[in-house]
C-alpha cells in the first residue's frame, strides 16, 4: 500500500538501490502524470516510479514497497540490464568486427528495454545477423547513412 511517509527523495533513491541490485533487474525510469515546469517535477506526489524485473514482480513490489510509499508501477520486461550491457559491449566490441559494423554511438533505454544502435551503414543482412544473434527487438539498429545503389548499365 502507498505510503505519503515514504516518499521523499531519500525513499526513492532507497529502492532505486535495491532494485538495481536485484539479478533480473530489466530497468528503471520515472514518469510524471502531469507537464513538468513550476516544480511539480519535484512534488514526490506527481511521480510514478516505473521498475522493470524479468522475474518474480509480487516479491520485486513488496521490497520496493518498503522503502517506497509514493506511486509504482512494477512490470516485466524481457531481457535484463545486465544482458542489455553484454549485447551493447557485444556490438561495440569483437561481434560489431565481425559483423562489419562501424558504430558511431551505442544507448540502453531502460523503458523499451533495447540497445540503441546507432551505426554508420547498415544492411538488412546485417539487421538480420543481429536479430538472429540477440532475439526480434533486443537491438534497434539506425544508420546514419544510407547505402547507394548503382543502377544496372
Amino acid at each position: 500500500m502507498p505510503d505519503p511517509a515514504k516518499a521523499s527523495e531519500e525513499d526513492v533513491h532507497s529502492a532505486w538501490r535495491v532494485a538495481r541490485a536485484q539479478s533480473d533487474f530489466a530497468g528503471l525510469w520515472l514518469s510524471y502524470l502531469e507537464p513538468m515546469g513550476n516544480n511539480v517535477a519535484e512534488d514526490a506526489g506527481e511521480l510514478v516510479l516505473n521498475v522493470a524485473f524479468t522475474g518474480d514482480l509480487q516479491r520485486h513490489e513488496g521490497e520496493l514497497r518498503m522503502r517506497w510509499g509514493g506511486r509504482l508501477c512494477v512490470t516485466r520486461q524481457q531481457h535484463t540490464m545486465a544482458e542489455l550491457h553484454r549485447i551493447q559491449r557485444e556490438l561495440m566490441g569483437a561481434v560489431g568486427k565481425k559483423l562489419g559494423l562501424r558504430v558511431a554511438s551505442t544507448s540502453l533505454s531502460d523503458d523499451e528495454n533495447v540497445v540503441n544502435l546507432e551505426v554508420l551503414v547498415v544492411d538488412e543482412q546485417t539487421r538480420q545477423a543481429i536479430g538472429d544473434r540477440y532475439g526480434a527487438g533486443a537491438v534497434r539498429t539506425t544508420a546514419i547513412l544510407k547505402p547507394v545503389r548503382q543502377a544496372a548499365g
